[in-house]
């Protein structure tokens, strides 16, 4: 997150910083914690009022809580309260992680140009210009990695690289057409009687497991960079 808005330009810091808060989402809580005092510091050291920076973070991370574009923790989380709800009025009512994907998406799209719009032109004028004073100094929060964290972030990048690749070849049918029962992840018999997004229901099913081997080897390739 420090690292996606640290090298932000002044005339796009606003939608950055609302898009990666909205994005930061991926981290559930953490977001508060770290996006939304960043950003002040981001504002302060650009010459603008810091509370304008807060302001545009928490509207993304709190007013675009469930908006993404990807699915995270908080579709898992949904998706473990609605199924067995729906499931009681009709028992064999399926659902899956990506349900909801169109609609998070959309909405990332939607609130980062109308949170701009708003930050822009009602919130900062309210604050005017803004000159730190010496009896007021500015609390800096470091923005710029350090190598350690730059290496991790590589060792996290291939980590969540090998993943995708696991379970995209999982899923692709060609690579199993001599195995017995095909790819694990891919319906052949929903294909052959042409339901596309029936025959990816194996691999919407297994999002949750996949999401948190996702975490899992990034946290771990992350943690495990040479100092």
């Amino acid at each position: 997150m420090r690292a996606a808005v640290g090298g932000a330009p002044t005339t796009w810091l606003t939608p950055i910083v609302i898009f990666v808060s909205v994005m930061a989402n991926q981290a559930a809580d953490a977001a508060f914690v770290v996006m939304i005092p960043l950003a002040g510091a981001l504002y302060a050291a650009a010459g603008r009022h810091p509370i304008v920076g807060i302001a545009a973070s928490f509207a993304g991370v709190a007013g675009g809580f469930s908006a993404n574009l990807l699915p995270g923790q908080l579709d898992a989380l949904l998706l473990g309260i609605t199924e067995p709800a729906a499931q009681l009025l009709a028992p064999d009512w399926k659902m899956n992680i990506a349900g909801n994907w169109y609609f998070i998406a959309g909405m990332t799209f939607f609130m980062v140009p109308l949170g701009w719009f708003i930050t822009e032109r009602v919130v900062a004028p309210r604050f005017g210009e803004w000159t730190p004073t010496a009896e007021a100094p500015v609390a800096t929060v470091g923005t710029e990695l350090t190598g350690a964290e730059k290496r991790g972030l590589r060792a996290a990048s291939v980590g969540a690289l090998v993943v995708v690749v696991l379970f995209a070849l999982l899923v692709w049918p060609a690579i199993w057409s001599g195995v017995e029962g095909g790819a694990p992840l891919f319906d052949e018999a929903a294909a052959g009687s042409g339901g596309g997004v029936e025959a990816l229901q194996p691999f919407f099913q297994s999002l949750v497991a996949a999401f948190f081997l996702l975490f899992l080897v990034t946290g771990v390739a992350y943690a495990a960079r040479p100092a």
